[in-house]
């Protein structure tokens, strides 16, 4: 309840805004009975009324005087819902004493280097939370989530992040591994995902070592799912751990061929091929690759997961070089005894 009623005669809420619209706020006798209303009426709506009409009537001043004097937190509270001025709502975000005053201030404040200083530097958690949740400017936000020294303040700033290379930032340099996990959780794009796969640390200038960037590297690929991005991650990653991976979660042996084709490296190549099931296709890319002179020396032990006779027989008569000519005649053996 407010502390006491106000000297407007009705009882009726409603007529007592009716008398505020009669009276001058010029004249000495009736600005304070509309302030007095402003700040005590047990109503809200008539406290409402009064407010507006004093900041209608140009009394800035005297609202920002109450939104920083006032005893009653509550009164400074309300009394904030009314002023603008930028001036007005910082001092009392930075130095009123009450941390709900101080975030009813935050709330209207538009400068985010403000904002962000106050996130830094303020005693209470909710008003640094407050401060956070208001911020707008990405960049900002990204230097409270790699800087503050308080964890849960880094959480709410990377809850507050959408730019996935800050967030990429972010995983990388915090101190805090539970502010990484929360950055990587809030990954949504695959393909954009996929870009930083192909980033080495020198690229993203990581204050961590190779094996915390590879690491990180590990994690996101394994938030991949669609079979076109891990193929391009397969080829084009930056370390062949992350290409050997990216490879081994494709199950689409259309992408798993094109991977065999291009591949430079003989673990994914070996990664690849060790995942295709389809004996007709791998007969032939044994064939193309054989006749060329391809393979990495790994096409013999692909040879044993061919079980046609026709095909095995078909790679011994041919002109393949004489490993993969004695990996099909011992296949057919093998066969032929079973």
């Amino acid at each position: 309840m407010w502390p006491f009623r106000t000297r407007l005669k009705s009882g009726d809420p409603g007529t007592r805004i009716k008398e505020l619209a009669n009276l001058d706020p010029s004249r000495p006798a009736d600005a304070r009975l509309i302030e007095e209303a402003a700040l005590h009426d047990e109503v809200f709506e008539v406290r409402q009324v009064a407010f507006k009409l004093l900041k209608r009537k140009n009394c800035t001043e005297a609202l920002a005087d109450r939104a920083k004097n006032l005893k009653d937190p509550e009164a400074r509270i309300h009394v904030i819902s009314m002023v603008d001025d930028q001036d007005t709502l910082t001092e009392i975000a930075r130095h009123d004493q009450i941390p709900e005053v101080r975030i009813a201030a935050i709330r209207k404040l538009d400068n985010d280097h403000e904002l962000k200083n106050i996130a830094m530097t303020d005693p209470d958690g909710r008003v640094q939370k407050e401060a956070v949740r208001v911020i707008v400017n990405q960049h900002l936000l990204a230097e409270i989530a790699k800087s503050c020294p308080t964890e849960d303040i880094c959480l709410a700033a990377v809850w507050e992040l959408t730019d996935q290379n800050l967030l990429w930032d972010i995983i990388l340099k915090t101190t805090f591994p539970q502010v990484s996990w929360f950055a990587l959780e809030k990954f949504s794009d695959e393909q954009f995902m996929a870009e930083f796969l192909k980033r080495c640390p020198a690229d993203d200038g990581a204050s961590g070592t190779p094996e915390v960037h590879l690491f990180w590297q590990q994690k996101l690929t394994e938030k991949i799912n669609k079979q076109e991005i891990l193929m391009d991650a397969a080829l084009h990653a930056s370390d062949v751990s992350i290409r050997m991976l990216a490879a081994s979660k494709i199950n689409d042996e259309d992408y798993l061929e094109e991977i065999i084709d291009r591949t430079r490296d003989a673990s994914v190549y070996q990664s690849a091929l060790e995942r295709i099931e389809d004996t007709g296709l791998l007969y032939d890319i044994i064939n193309r690759h054989g006749k060329a002179g391809l393979g990495f020396g790994l096409l013999p032990a692909a040879v044993q997961k061919i079980t046609s006779v026709s095909h095995l027989e078909e790679m011994a008569r041919s002109d393949l070089d004489e490993t993969l000519h004695d990996a099909a005649c011992k296949k057919l053996r093998a066969l032929n005894a079973g």
